[in-house]
């Protein structure tokens, strides 16, 4: 949604597989210390910054964006980023 038109250029292939990994990664390496009984803390923190750092990456092109896909792709790294710190916070108190 956020690439549009560019996103089948080789260098938004490279950068948006990526970023599909970089998720993947965090995503499979929680679900490995859950599973392992180990805290995912640290996985966490590393999500709420990934997300975090999306959100502020759309929020600095934000005049360059396309106003059809700068509001919606700042709420969903923005809701990804306050979902973690939810569960960050919901985990300290166990």
């Amino acid at each position: 949604m956020m690439a549009g038109d560019g996103a089948s250029t080789p260098d938004a292939q490279a950068f948006l597989h990526g970023i599909g990994a970089r998720d993947v990664g965090l995503g499979i390496g929680m679900l490995g210390a859950l599973r392992t009984c180990r805290s995912a803390h640290g996985r966490l923190i590393a999500g709420v910054f990934a997300d975090t750092g999306d959100a502020a990456g759309i929020a600095r092109a934000w005049r360059d964006l396309d106003p059809d896909k700068r509001t919606p792709g700042l709420a969903f790294a923005g809701a990804a980023a306050a979902a973690g710190v939810t569960l960050l916070a919901a985990t300290a108190k166990t």
